[in-house]
């Protein structure tokens, strides 16, 4: 197996996709295996083989057929340029024993390292962008857990309807959409080995699309969550309803726009500078951490990747548990619920029970009928969280 690292990067821009490099690969892999099975019939039939050295596909560069004592020179390889941007040559000599070793070596011609002795630094990140995966899958794991249950409690109880906590269960929902996305992703595109470069093309780039949408919805509704937020404390008088209907199309509707923009771009142009512009994009939209990575090192890639994946997978878990558990609305209501059905469960108990057991039920009862009578000590219009 051939391990390609490339340390430094001499042109400014996206690195190339991986499926247009393994397209060029293949390319010149036909184009040689082609030439040589040419050289092999002729045009009248099986050619013997000539003295000297045949054609030679090295898995990087096609060496054309060459006489013993000759130096044969090739360009570098398209996908490597496709990296670097960088041109050069490499050599071989024909030997009588068959061909030589290449000269100079390939990081040298073209300024990219391809041997082995990548293996372990490789294996390395490999092992730390597993551990990551098993990071991110806990984190998205218990924030969908816990969004469930919390959208289920904001559903179930009719007085904590109003439009403060429809806004919150709008941005729950983006919570989950994310993580149902990140999972769908991973199940398909990562699952195995498969490139996907050939098949199921279309349902992968619906897939990527599908992520990206929910991505830009969840932080669309923290922008909701934020406006409607700073309309409580600067407006005095404004339309609930409308603030709602505004808040939806913000979350919703922005993010189906700039996603089918990107798609199409993406679909019909190449753009070299994609990734500094999308960084542009990303770092006033997305959180503050982006503002203070984006001038780090190359180094410092992996703890960006650290930061930017646990945050994002447990930022749901946190919204839940501040918006939905920690709120003192809906512990009043829970517990009011859950009085309810404990006195519920005493009333249908046999009439056999002593005479104590009556008098402690009869009691709680009239309490259980006098509670509604008692002022609320909070509003769903009042609170602010």
């Amino acid at each position: 197996m051939i391990y390609v690292s490339v340390p430094v990067l001499p042109r400014v821009g996206a690195l190339p996709r991986l499926c247009d490099v393994l397209r060029v690969l293949r390319e010149e892999r036909d184009q040689c295996l082609q030439e040589l099975s040419g050289e092999r019939t002729g045009d009248h039939g099986t050619v013997p083989p000539a003295p000297g050295c045949p054609r030679l596909w090295e898995n990087m560069s096609c060496w054309p057929s060459s006489e013993p004592g000759q130096t044969v020179e090739v360009e570098c390889p398209r996908f490597l340029w496709m990296f670097t941007g960088r041109n050069g040559s490499m050599f071989r000599n024909c030997t009588p024993g068959g061909w030589s070793e290449i000269f100079p070596r390939p990081d040298l011609a073209c300024g990219v390292n391809v041997n082995d002795s990548f293996k372990e630094t490789d294996e390395k990140r490999h092992e730390y962008l597993l551990k990551l995966k098993v990071m991110y899958t806990v984190g998205y794991s218990s924030s969908l857990v816990m969004l469930l249950v919390a959208l289920s409690i904001l559903c179930s109880f009719r007085r904590l309807h109003c439009t403060r906590n429809y806004i919150h269960m709008h941005l729950f929902v983006s919570f989950i959409l994310r993580a149902l996305s990140n999972f769908i992703k991973d199940a398909v595109l990562f699952s195995d080995d498969d490139d996907h470069c050939e098949t199921h093309r279309v349902g992968c780039k619906l897939i990527m699309v599908f992520f990206q949408y929910c991505i830009l919805a969840n932080y669309a509704w923290l922008l909701a969550e934020g406006l409607y937020l700073h309309t409580l404390l600067a407006v005095s008088f404004f339309s609930e309803r409308k603030c709602l209907q505004g808040c939806v199309a913000l979350g919703w509707g922005s993010p189906a726009i700039f996603v089918a923009s990107w798609a199409l771009t993406r679909h019909f142009l190449e753009d070299a500078g994609r990734l500094a512009k999308s960084t542009l994009l990303l770092i006033p939209l997305f959180g503050a951490h982006y503002i203070i990575f984006a001038f780090s090192p190359d180094d410092a890639m992996e703890i960006q990747l650290f930061f930017e994946l646990a945050l994002g997978s447990f930022q749901g878990l946190v919204v839940a548990v501040l918006y939905c558990f920690l709120n003192g609305e809906v512990q009043l209501e829970v517990q009011k619920k859950w009085r309810q059905w404990h006195l519920r469960e005493l009333s249908l108990r046999p009439m056999a029970l002593s005479n104590s057991s009556s008098i402690g039920t009869s009691s709680l009862t009239h309490g259980t009928k006098a509670s509604p009578s008692e002022p609320s000590r909070g509003t769903c219009r009042a609170s602010v969280i």
